[in-house]
């Protein structure tokens, strides 16, 4: 998770193994702060739970001045899903912004071979 007002560093994030995201973002903007990267990369593997989200701007700015790539690929533990469940990529807040200033690269998979249809999957999720 970031600390408020981070400027001008890269954010580079690898995981091969299951990660939970369940309120707890790699990258995490609030309290009105400005955070800013040179750029971000992100491979992970993020569980499919409510609350799974990558990059979360509640309020504040998050600017990326240069690549932004982010590759996510959903891993289902369990039976059932329960009621907003799915994988998020970007969430940006009722006061927030969010600057991609370069070239962008977001997949999120969700191969989960699942009989059921209430799974969210969103890049990016507004919340006005």
């Amino acid at each position: 998770m970031t600390s408020p007002n981070v400027s001008a560093e890269a954010f580079t994030e690898v995981k091969n193994e299951p990660i939970h995201l369940m309120r707890n973002p790699l990258i995490s903007v609030n309290n009105n702060n400005d955070v800013s990267y040179d750029s971000v990369t992100i491979d992970i593997k993020p569980y499919l739970e409510w609350e799974s989200y990558v990059v979360k701007v509640e309020s504040g700015n998050l600017t990326i001045n240069g690549n932004t790539s982010i590759f996510a690929d959903a891993v289902f533990e369990g039976t059932e899903v329960g009621k907003d469940d799915g994988n998020y990529i970007f969430l940006a807040g009722k006061s927030s912004s969010i600057n991609l200033r370069d070239n962008v690269e977001i997949v999120l998979k969700q191969d989960l071979d699942l009989d059921f249809i209430d799974v969210g999957g969103n890049a990016i999720y507004s919340r006005f």
